[in-house]
């Protein structure tokens, strides 16, 4: 190539040559990533459009790329969370370009279900598609008629407050409101709209005999309906158990208590029962739930709520319930239409086992548990 410089300054002016490379120009096609979450329809990567699929830099003018755009997922997206790579290729254009082709991401998001419970108050919200391991909007605040909203918690009796700024959602769980008596009848409420809380020594009886002080009974009225809690004294249990022996019964009497009634042990009484081959009983004027300590299984437990929980940390209750009035109304439906009646109304009997937010319950029996349900004088 020659350049000839023309001027009035005989310094640059004259001639001279010199070589000159013209480079191609790149173009890069690139994939674009693409998030959804578990469940979600996975992209249809078969007719690739530019914009949705893949972006295009670096033509010039009017140029166009040419080719066929082929893209791919590595691997075959499922119903996991994960990522998976996206493939492209096949663009073409002029020789005046050289093409780049950049793979791109399919990410597939856990995510969780959040429910909020405001226990008696105005209807919660429920936050779908809650991201794995991040934190969710704090909703707007419910009321309740004489109590004051104090906030939500991990669990129901309002322990551990949610801090929707540090505290983050890595399973489907829930979140419940905290009230307190505001005014109305009834005295203060707890943490669930509970009133009338009252305290009292029971004397808890082991094989058959009344031991004074072995258990404290608490009631409250949860949402109109009273609630009796008998908690053991976790000392006074273990040298008791050791002066019976092995085979002991421990017997919670509650023959004059109405409504739900719950034993409450720890972990580690229920392991110390356990070895010593005891059996828990609780009694009501209507029912009776008898359960060897082993068919709680409290080891298995302890490994489903976390390999740090410590025995004495996971609160074990034992419970004799009215039954939710939907069941009981489902119950009266299938007798009605199978034409038995019901003599007594349906009794819930659960055991539960529950360490901060989790609570695992322990329904998979081994060996014999007995449930019992007192009939009416009268009844044949």
């Amino acid at each position: 190539m020659i350049v000839t410089i023309k001027g009035a300054n005989p310094t640059y002016a004259g001639a001279g040559e010199d070589n000159f490379e013209i480079k191609q120009k790149e173009v890069t096609v690139t994939a674009k990533d693409k998030n959804i979450n578990i469940g979600d329809t996975i992209p249809d990567l078969s007719s690739p459009t530019e914009g949705t699929d893949y972006t295009v830099t670096g033509l010039i003018g009017d140029d166009t790329l040419g080719g066929t755009i082929a893209m791919a997922y590595t691997g075959t997206p499922g119903n996991t969370a994960g990522t998976y790579p996206i493939t492209i290729s096949g663009a073409t254009v002029g020789d005046n370009y050289i093409v780049t082709h950049l793979n791109g991401t399919l990410t597939i998001a856990q995510v969780w279900t959040v429910t909020f419970n405001s226990q008696g108050g105005s209807a919660g919200a429920q936050i779908r598609d809650a991201a794995d391991g991040t934190t969710i909007a704090k909703p707007a605040d419910p009321t309740r008629s004489d109590y004051r909203f104090g906030g939500w918690y991990k669990e129901a009796a309002c322990t551990n407050a949610w801090n929707f700024a540090t505290d983050t959602v890595t399973e489907d769980m829930t979140l419940f409101a905290k009230w307190t008596k505001t005014g109305g009848s009834g005295g203060s409420s707890g943490s669930s709209g509970s009133s009338s809380d009252k305290k009292k020594d029971i004397d808890v009886e082991v094989n058959g005999k009344k031991q004074e002080s072995l258990g404290q009974a608490e009631t409250k009225y949860q949402k109109g309906q009273k609630v009796t809690t008998v908690k053991i004294n976790e000392e006074k249990l273990a040298q008791k158990l050791t002066e019976e022996g092995k085979g002991s019964t421990v017997t919670i009497p509650l023959e004059n208590e109405k409504g739900t009634v719950r034993g409450e042990l720890n972990g580690q009484m229920v392991k110390n029962m356990e070895q010593e081959e005891a059996v828990l009983e609780i009694k009501t004027a209507k029912a009776g739930y008898t359960l060897p300590a082993e068919q709680i299984k409290i080891d298995e437990v302890s490994q489903k709520l976390g390999q740090e929980v410590e025995l004495k940390d996971i609160k074990v209750t034992v419970e004799i319930g009215e039954t939710p009035q939907e069941m009981v109304q489902v119950v009266e439906n299938t007798a009605k239409k199978d034409e038995y009646t019901l003599v007594v109304p349906p009794v819930d009997f659960t055991v539960n086992c529950s360490y901060g937010d989790k609570t695992v319950e322990a329904k998979s029996f081994s060996n014999y548990v007995a449930r019992t349900i007192a009939i009416p004088e009268g009844i044949d």
